[in-house]
């Protein structure tokens, strides 16, 4: 069969590979470049969503990874243990629930607690005085070797790559559209199907004297997917991710393009609460996450000839490839349906 993919994140790329492999005509057309949104402008960290009904999707994107080849960095295939996530904060009672949680919702990822005196020990680049919790997960990747990766593997199945104006040429029967945040107007121009928003972020990449070996984050940020999905917007949280001597310092949530000058050196202050040695802003980076209501991608058919996969909020690079992988295969008939908890239809359905 021809199939259109639009959107050229790390779920189409994932998606075009799949297809092609399968014995496909795939063209992929995408607006600016491979990886220009968010998979390309994220923190850089692969690790678990904390949600059990994604869990899979993780697990097999993970599986993926390591036997990925990418000619552009040496962290993949991804063949390590994990860097494990450590989550911090001043008071330990949000650790002390959100480790009770992991441990009767996700016992394999081994959580952790760790008081002050621990976690210097742990983390010695840490401000005194915080709690922690350590967890089996997280692997730190620069943002947009995955992306990268994939879509070399893509060209080699023999997708092809098309951009403007040359993609208004496609006439396919099948068209599968992965266009992140702006995936509900791509489907239904109407405006009348919008399970899909943007929510803004901005990473400061910084100098930093003292890389942690850990993927760090604040306390409360996995909770962010569902608060996200309810339309709110949460004050900004510490997080840094280090890979290759690049410092990712976020992580903000607004829903519309930020300042991301400002924004970075508002980050910038936070960060020092957390973290010794935070240094000068060497490059910002903004993108607009996909959220979707429930903090959950859309995968499935919502028209006669046009399907999607989209809405996976900040854990595209996470679980993006197993769910393009799964999408894939519901175009090709070789899954009957989707889990109606990640079904498009559940939403219901666009007008057009």
């Amino acid at each position: 069969m021809d199939v259109a993919v639009i959107g050229g994140g790390i779920v189409g790329v994932s998606a075009a590979a799949f297809l092609a492999e399968a014995g496909a005509e795939v063209t992929l057309a995408e607006r600016e470049a491979i990886g220009a949104g968010a998979s390309g402008r994220n923190s850089g960290a692969v690790q678990h969503p904390f949600d059990p009904a994604l869990a899979a999707l993780h697990d097999e994107t993970v599986a993926l990874y390591r036997d990925l080849d990418s000619p552009d960095t040496d962290l993949f295939p991804l063949d390590r243990p994990p860097d494990g996530l450590l989550s911090v904060a001043a008071d330990p009672a949000p650790l002390e629930v959100f480790a009770e949680d992991v441990r009767r919702a996700l016992p394999d990822l081994d959580p952790h607690l760790l008081d002050p005196a621990e976690l210097a020990q742990v983390e010695p680049a840490l401000a005194p005085g915080l709690y922690g919790c350590r967890t089996e997960t997280a692997w730190a990747v620069p943002p947009a070797a995955a992306v990268a990766a994939l879509a070399e593997r893509a060209r080699r199945a023999g997708a092809r790559f098309v951009g403007w104006p040359e993609a208004f040429e496609i006439d396919a029967p099948v068209t599968l559209v992965t266009a992140g945040p702006w995936t509900s107007a791509a489907v239904d121009p109407t405006g009348a199907w919008q399970p899909i928003e943007p929510v803004w972020g901005v990473v400061a990449e910084v100098e930093l004297e003292q890389p942690p070996r850990h993927v760090l984050e604040e306390a409360g940020i996995p909770e962010l997917a569902d608060a996200l999905g309810a339309g709110e917007a949460p004050d900004e949280l510490f997080s840094l991710v280090s890979a290759e001597d690049r410092h990712g310092l976020g992580s903000s949530f607004s829903n519309s393009e930020p300042d991301a000058d400002a924004v970075a050196r508002s980050l910038v202050a936070r960060g020092r609460r957390f973290l010794a040695g935070v240094g000068a802003v060497r490059a910002t980076r903004a993108c607009a996450r996909p959220v979707s209501r429930d903090g959950r991608p859309l995968v499935g058919r919502v028209g006669e000839r046009t399907w999607v996969c989209a809405g996976h909020g900040p854990w595209g690079i996470s679980i993006g490839p197993a769910s393009a992988r799964l999408v894939a295969d519901l175009i090709l008939g070789r899954e009957p349906a989707p889990p109606p908890e990640l079904d498009a239809a559940r939403f219901g359905l666009p007008s057009t």
